[in-house]
C-alpha cells in the first residue's frame, strides 16, 4: 500500500501521462498476486475479519481511549503496540507530540513542493519528485503499520528525509550536483 501511494504521489507530480501507464501497470500487477492476499484483504474488515485484525482494531481504539483520557499523553509503552504509529505517539507522548511529527511531515512536503513548483524539467526536479513520494510512502506505513519500534525502517526513512532536505537547500543557491557520465559537476 505505502509503496503504491509513493507511485501514485510521484505520478501526481510528473504529469497525468505517467499517471495512465502507472495505473495500467497496477492492474496488470494485481493480476499476479497469489488469493491468499485477496483472502487477507477482505478479512479486514466486515463480519469475516479474522481474529488477528480483530486484535489490531482493538487494540487501537483502546489506544485512541488512552489518548482521550490522557491528551498528554500516558507515558511510553502505555499503548502497547498499536499497529499505527501516529495512534501509538498520541497515546504514549501525548497529542502536542503528534501535533509536531505531523507539522514536520508538514513543513518537509511544502518545502519540497514548493522547489517542484520553481525547479525547471530535468533530473534535479524529478529527484523532489522522489523524495516528496518517498515521504509519501512512509506516512501511509506509518499510518497502517508499526514501525516507530523497529530500527531498520527508521534509518531509510530519515536518509530520505535529510537528502530531500538537503537538496531543496541545495536547489535554493543553485548548488545542486548533477551528474555527467562519470562527473559530478554543480551547475
Amino acid at each position: 500500500m505505502a509503496f503504491l501511494v509513493s507511485l501514485l504521489v510521484y505520478a501526481y507530480f510528473s504529469g497525468a501521462r505517467r499517471l495512465v501507464v502507472l495505473v495500467m501497470l497496477v492492474a496488470i500487477a494485481v493480476q499476479f498476486l497469489p488469493s491468499e492476499f485477496f483472502a487477507r484483504v477482505g478479512g479486514l474488515y466486515g463480519a469475516h475479519m479474522d481474529s488477528s485484525a480483530a486484535k489490531r482494531y482493538g487494540r487501537a481504539f483502546d489506544a485512541v481511549g488512552i489518548t482521550l483520557a490522557n491528551p498528554l499523553g500516558a507515558g511510553w509503552g502505555a499503548t502497547g503496540l498499536v499497529h499505527s504509529d501516529f495512534i501509538q505517539v498520541a497515546g504514549d507522548c501525548g497529542i502536542p507530540a503528534l501535533a509536531s511529527w505531523l507539522l514536520f511531515y508538514w513543513w518537509a512536503v511544502k518545502r519540497l513542493k514548493n522547489q517542484i513548483r520553481l525547479a525547471a524539467d530535468g533530473i534535479e526536479k524529478r529527484y523532489m519528485i522522489g523524495f516528496v513520494a518517498a515521504i509519501a510512502g512512509f506516512f501511509i506505513a506509518f499510518l497502517t503499520e508499526a514501525y516507530f519500534n523497529l530500527p531498520e525502517y527508521w534509518a531509510p526513512f530519515w536518509f530520505v528525509f535529510a537528502l530531500g532536505v538537503r537538496m531543496v537547500d541545495l536547489s535554493q543557491y543553485g548548488n545542486v550536483p548533477v551528474l555527467v557520465g562519470q562527473q559530478s559537476i554543480c551547475q
